[in-house]
């Protein structure tokens, strides 16, 4: 009995884990040189004491609920909890309890609980480090997309310019003739005080178009809600918006809408966003070409029509341009965020991760295909909407009986 005593001792003793023993009063009545590690204490100072002065002062109500549970049954371990110990040193270890209860010889009566532990504060620290690692990268990512978007508006910013210095300089004029001819003496007929005026009306209307377009634009990008969209009125104010820019750098743009192209449902500011990408990363490429490599003239071409695949019928937005294309080891990058050939001054390499996940959004895909030092041409898909019912008038595109789902065939 005694080597029996000694057997279990030294096992219970040099065991690596931390093993805790406690009556149904929940009193210490023994634990490990593990647990003396553990903790910092030893079997002398907490033996007989209660089970709560291992547990950190605002955590103890909360620890000894865990622990108390109800009895397991002979021979069956409880759930595993986990518990935060209190260091002599004033530390805190987070360790998970495995826990069964001891029976007297009538196998009714609890007499103890031992409960074999495992000090995971180190992974648990981990964790939170890879969690605090996953927010701040996040952040970083959504600094990055603003800062992309930024960029966008930055590209618009030329384009509003001159698109407000043509009407700017139409205002100026008639009201300079009107002013002159107030001056003078002239005799003008009301009719034509009436034309110069409407005139005036009519360019500060387009001004306040431009002005709002711009500014809903960076309210709206990438916003969930979604409308019937006419994808040419798309392709057509994104051309607008770059106009100036692409024509300072001597970039000729030959567009080519197909009529009669179904709607499609999406937000017309995020697909706008999505060719704003397309038009500037076209752009760049071509610039990316100089001296006698550049080609003569430079220029983007742009299509639209639709296509039917299979059952689904799609409306595309094809461009192309003349740039220095993609060699094909990369060619399967250029989706990735952050992935990009550009310098660091000229984008974050988030614009086709963002245009690809815009698209996706609306049941749409991006395709690519280059050849390097000839150019790329991008294609972007959406379905087609076709109204359920024929000639069932469009109530709501939130209700009203209309699904606006991309892509519903006629009768289903």
């Amino acid at each position: 009995m005694r080597e029996t005593r000694d057997y279990l001792e030294n096992l219970f003793n040099y065991a690596s884990a931390p093993i805790i023993i406690w009556d149904p009063q929940f009193r210490i009545t023994g634990f490990n040189r593990a647990f003396e590690r553990l903790t910092g204490r030893t079997t002398a100072e907490v033996v007989g004491k209660g089970l709560d002065i291992l547990f950190p002062e605002d955590r103890r109500d909360e620890s000894l609920a865990q622990i108390r549970g109800t009895p397991t049954p002979a021979g069956e371990q409880c759930e595993i909890v986990e518990i935060q110990i209190l260091n002599v040193d004033g530390t805190v270890r987070t360790v998970l309890w495995n826990s069964a209860t001891l029976y007297g010889a009538d196998g009714k009566t609890a007499i103890a609980t031992i409960a074999l532990g495992q000090d995971i504060t180190e992974r648990r620290r981990a964790e939170e480090r890879h969690r605090e690692a996953e927010r701040q990268l996040q952040k970083q990512r959504m600094l990055s997309l603003h800062a992309d978007r930024l960029r966008s508006l930055g590209e618009m910013a030329a384009g509003m310019a001159h698109e407000l210095s043509q009407p700017l300089v139409g205002v100026r004029g008639i009201a300079e003739h009107i002013l002159i001819a107030l001056t003078r003496g002239w005799s003008l007929p009301h009719e034509k005080i009436s034309e110069k005026v409407k005139l005036i009306v009519d360019q500060a209307d387009r001004m306040e178009h431009i002005i709002q377009h711009v500014r809903t634009f960076a309210r709206e990008a990438g916003r969930p809600e979604v409308q019937l969209v006419h994808i040419n009125d798309v392709v057509k104010s994104s051309l607008e918006l770059l106009e100036a820019e692409l024509r300072n750098h001597e970039i000729e743009v030959e567009c080519r809408p197909a009529e009669d192209l179904p709607q499609v449902v999406a937000n017309p500011f995020s697909l706008e966003e999505v060719m704003l990408n397309l038009l500037t990363n076209a752009r760049d490429a071509i610039e990316a070409r100089t001296g006698e490599d550049r080609p003569a003239p430079p220029h983007i071409r742009v299509r639209t029509f639709a296509v039917k695949k299979g059952k689904q019928r799609l409306v595309s937005i094809l461009l192309e341009d003349c740039g220095v294309g993609i060699p094909s080891e990369i060619l399967t990058k250029v989706f990735d965020p952050f992935f990009t050939t550009k310098g660091p001054d000229k984008g974050t390499g988030l614009g086709l991760a963002i245009s690809r996940s815009i698209v996706g959004q609306f049941g749409g895909h991006i395709e690519i295909q280059s050849t390097a030092g000839h150019g790329t041409s991008v294609t972007v898909s959406l379905p087609a909407y076709v109204r359920s019912g024929q000639g069932k008038p469009i109530d709501s595109l939130t209700g009203g009986g209309t699904d606006l789902t991309p892509g519903r065939r006629e009768g289903s």
